[in-house]
């Protein structure tokens, strides 16, 4: 999967969201992929949905381990 490195130079529409993006779909499907890479995960929370000018998506959330650490990710969809 690319890096949102490399979208530099693409500018992120905050206000955007996809008027058919169920985050409670995505949220349940991404607490699952978490659970099976990392052992120590509580849950997974959306915080932001955008899409960037080259019509890339991406999801910016929060991983939160079991130990009260937390991690924000990124899942990068190309359009």
């Amino acid at each position: 999967m690319e890096s949102l490195e490399s979208n530099k130079g693409n500018s992120l529409n905050e206000d955007f969201y996809l008027e058919e993006f169920d985050r409670e779909a995505f949220q349940d499907i991404a607490n699952t992929f978490v659970r099976r890479v990392y052992e120590n995960v509580d849950n997974y929370k959306v915080n932001r949905v955008g899409q960037y000018d080259d019509g890339n998506v991406v999801v910016e959330g929060t991983i939160n381990f079991r130990s009260g650490k937390s991690k924000d990710t990124s899942f990068l969809f190309k359009l």
